[in-house]
């Protein structure tokens, strides 16, 4: 059979059966050619193959009298919104809560076009997809068998699809042997539509079906590819981001450098107001130290040495201070006294964990006090 020049496409059209227990017919096609054709599930082992072939497609074609198809035209409106109103016009005139209802739509059509939908149970679509999964497959597509055949102007057109004959009007579908046919049918014109030409529809619904089923929350989960072109563009993107970024933190580097040797040099002017021969701020820093020294300053001196210590003491109030002196090289030297050692060790040690440096020689008081002698020192 002819494939309309659908030359790439290949793989197995399934009908699923219309009444449970009964036997699926199968199509392959390869090449856009029907090669073989057969009854049952036996499709793999009659075609010779013992797994379906990577890239074929799977097209199951579902029985007309579980499906609505409904037509609507809205050329006032775009193609998407067309769309949406076709899809919510069908929920009304369906008969069962929506939530439970499965609607599909012809994404491709045009606004001037009449948008296809269909509505099937929820159930019913996990039913179809619960039998595939029993068969092996994993369907691309789910078709409604009417869409098989061509959409008349006026009167009906009539084939067989899948064992079963299906009928085929302006705005309606059903199947040949449905109880109300009779009724619908009338006596609108007739037209039967031959096998081969059925063949070729699938096969080009195959490659581009007018509606499936399997969208939405239905749709195939397929394996997502890696996007090449996109990565190449994110590691682009990175790599420029980067570039920028170090840009930045040279210029930030260039920036502070600059503002550190205006604060270098600001600092200069200022130590040469009392050290006139200071020739760089690592320089005067040495020789203000050295001043503040003959001075008794000592960096932080008297007091960073004293505070010190009295903060220590804060933690034992039974130690106090029997003799004080401070030396030129920052150096406190202080006698402790307290009723027991273990009071002044505890000062001893608060000294030690807050950084400072001591020495501490013991020395026995009278009406046996304890006594130390002290050195400390800002590290």
């Amino acid at each position: 059979m002819g494939g309309n020049g659908l030359s790439a496409v290949s793989g197995f059209i399934i009908s699923i059966p219309a009444i449970e227990g009964g036997e699926p017919l199968w199509m392959r096609v390869v090449d856009g050619q029907m090669v073989q054709h057969g009854a049952g599930a036996g499709w793999l082992h009659a075609t010779g193959l013992s797994e379906l072939p990577k890239g074929d497609r799977i097209m199951l074609v579902a029985p007309v009298g579980l499906t609505n198809l409904h037509w609507t035209d809205f050329p006032e409106l775009s193609p998407r919104q067309g769309r949406a109103a076709a899809r919510l016009m069908a929920l009304d005139n369906s008969i069962g809560p929506a939530e439970t209802l499965h609607v599909a739509t012809n994404e491709a059509a045009a606004s001037e076009d009449s948008h296809n939908v269909a509505v099937v149970a929820r159930s019913q679509m996990a039913g179809w997809l619960l039998w595939a999964q029993h068969q092996g497959l994993d369907p691309d597509i789910i078709l409604p068998a009417a869409l098989l055949l061509p959409h008349p102007e006026e009167g009906y057109v009539r084939g067989v699809i899948g064992g079963e004959t299906v009928l085929r009007g302006p705005d309606s579908a059903l199947a040949a042997d449905d109880p109300i046919a009779p009724a619908i049918l009338a006596d609108a014109p007739v037209t039967d539509i031959p096998a081969e030409e059925i063949n070729c529809a699938a096969i080009a619904a195959l490659a581009q079906p007018p509606l499936n089923l399997r969208q939405g929350d239905l749709a195939k989960k397929g394996r997502r590819l890696l996007d090449w072109a996109g990565i190449r563009r994110i590691a682009i993107l990175a790599g420029l981001v980067a570039l920028g970024s170090a840009i930045i933190a040279l210029i930030l580097m260039a920036k502070y450098s600059l503002a550190a040797g205006a604060v270098d040099a600001e600092s200069v002017a200022l130590a040469r107001t009392v050290l006139p021969r200071v020739e760089s701020a690592a320089e005067a820093q040495t020789q203000l130290d050295a001043k503040l020294l003959e001075r008794g300053g000592g960096g932080l001196g008297f007091s960073g040495a004293a505070s010190g210590l009295f903060m220590a003491m804060r933690e034992a109030p039974n130690v106090s201070i029997a003799n004080m002196t401070h030396s030129a090289d920052g150096t406190l030297r202080v006698t402790l006294s307290a009723p027991r050692v273990e009071d002044i060790n505890m000062v001893l040690i608060a000294l030690q964990e807050a950084g400072f440096t001591i020495t501490a020689a013991p020395q026995q008081g009278q009406g046996g006090q304890a006594l130390a002698d002290l050195t400390v020192r800002v590290s």
